[in-house]
């Protein structure tokens, strides 16, 4: 393993952190935004490796082991993580001993599903995606294993505060519902369409805060509109289900099949929300790499807004969202699907010229002239479509583990906390919720975890390796 490589990666994690998410992950509670970055830069260093073995395997060996791998890595990958951390690596965790078997277990599957291809030699080759289980249990080891590196730490950031809970109504309190529906339906429209950005921006945070003002402010407006449509249509049947029953029990209002209709529309529309911001910040941190932006006197900063408008503009084309009736929750739009079932090459290939198209767009023009020019050099094409397939290749990962273990709880607690608004408003006559305890919150994840991750089996079970651990499957690592 490349320790020149890998430690700016770790770096970046944990200079990227708020004071309130290094409190919260030193106590072993990270938030959403925390535990989905943590993943995403796993499967940059997973990526990395994997390329790096691929490069040093002579075909004639045949497939990569995981004990080969972890001859390989050693005991590098804590030492990276120690020294980013500036705490002593002789610390022996066995977190870190399972993370680098995890971590090897992963470079051999995704090298081996390389070598495995049938391609011409002058292509690029795309690892498989690595499995959401796969993912949730390296984010665990590497979680336990940063609480155990951090208890050596001197440094100390102030007690964070925690979300604040909505005010429980009391089950006896009754109150009338408003007739005026059409003032009804905007107030609750409004509210799931914050809501929605408030659930979503937990996870997107961390992300959000390296985007620059003006592509971020081209991802809200882009949008703003569709949330609204979404918005419009949630709230018109929870509006019916509450004008419907006059009085509304609101723990029985939330497992009503008219509620679980739309639930398809708030996951997909938050599916959305979370791949543009994602996608955002990756053409953002390209900006970066390759034009210094916006530092560099060179850089054409209105050529940029409109370079991210054409981004997200084929983003939005390529990922839509179908509107109609759904049934029962199930995903609404093919690229959803596509993306849980792993079968991701299509997608990968045109994300990454999307991405090319702006890199092209962006790339200095030859002029003449007495001027004087700043002028920005760029890597050969094959270099810059290597960074870009391994960002896809990472964000593709992260969104599959996202939409596994993120989507159902978040829609859920858009639909918990918009009756839960209306009521703590008096709009509705209702009994009180289920704490944030029972639903989960969108700042901190909370389950316990177990002292095993060998998730896999060998056996096949409908073309898929069928999975142990389940419990590794939630999110977050409280019990560290």
């Amino acid at each position: 393993m490349d320790i020149d490589s890998i430690l700016p990666i770790v770096t970046s994690y944990f200079e990227g952190m708020t004071s309130e998410q290094w409190n919260l992950s030193k106590a072993g509670k990270p938030d959403v935004a925390t535990i989905t970055l943590l993943g995403e830069k796993l499967l940059e260093i997973v990526y990395l490796e994997t390329q790096s073995t691929l490069k040093e395997h002579v075909s004639t060996d045949g497939p990569v082991s995981p004990k080969s791998v972890i001859c390989s890595l050693g005991n590098t990958l804590p030492q990276i993580f120690a020294q980013a951390l500036d705490v002593p690596d002789e610390v022996k965790l066995v977190s870190s001993e399972k993370l680098t078997r995890l971590i090897a277990k992963e470079i051999a599957e995704c090298v081996n599903s390389v070598l495995s291809m049938s391609v011409d030699s002058g292509k690029e080759t795309i690892p498989r995606i690595t499995p959401p289980k796969r993912l949730q249990c390296l984010i665990q080891q590497a979680g336990q294993m940063i609480k155990g590196l951090m208890r050596d730490l001197k440094r100390e950031c102030a007690p964070c505060e925690s979300r604040k809970k909505v005010s429980q109504s009391s089950s006896s309190s009754r109150k009338t519902i408003s007739e005026d529906r059409e003032s009804l339906l905007s107030e609750t429209s409004k509210t799931v369409q914050e809501i929605i950005k408030d659930e979503v921006s937990q996870f997107t945070k961390s992300s959000s805060d390296e985007i620059s003002v003006s592509a971020y402010e081209q991802l809200e407006s882009g949008s703003t509109l569709e949330m609204k449509k979404v918005a419009d249509d949630v709230a018109e049947v929870i509006v019916d289900e509450i004008m419907m029953q006059n009085q509304v029990d609101l723990e029985t209002a939330q497992s009503s099949p008219s509620l679980k209709k739309v639930c398809g529309r708030i996951k997909t529309c938050a599916a959305k929300q979370f791949a543009q911001a994602s996608i955002g910040h990756l053409v953002e941190r390209l900006n970066i790499k390759y034009f210094d932006s916006p530092d560099n006197p060179a850089f054409d900063q209105v050529l940029s807004r409109q370079s991210m408008q054409s981004v997200m503009s084929d983003v939005d084309a390529l990922l839509p969202t179908v509107v109609g009736e759904i049934e029962q929750g199930q995903n609404v739009s093919q690229w959803i699907d596509v993306i849980l079932s792993g079968e991701t090459v299509e997608l990968t290939n045109e994300l990454k010229n999307i991405i090319i198209n702006h890199i092209e767009r962006m790339r200095p023009k030859t002029s003449s002239g007495p001027k004087r020019l700043s002028i920005m050099v760029l890597p050969p094409h094959a270099i810059i479509s290597a960074d870009i397939l391994a960002m896809v290749w990472c964000f593709l990962g992260v969104m599959r583990w996202w939409l596994h273990t993120q989507a159902e709880t978040l829609t859920s607690r858009v639909i918990t906390h918009t009756l839960e608004k209306a009521v703590s408003e008096g709009s509705i006559d209702g009994a009180s919720l289920p704490s944030d305890e029972s639903q989960g919150s969108g700042s901190e994840s909370e389950v316990t975890t177990s002292e095993s991750t060998e998730e896999y089996s060998e056996e096949q079970e409908d073309g898929r390796k069928s999975l142990i651990r389940d419990n590794c499957y939630e999110a977050g690592f409280e019990d560290l």
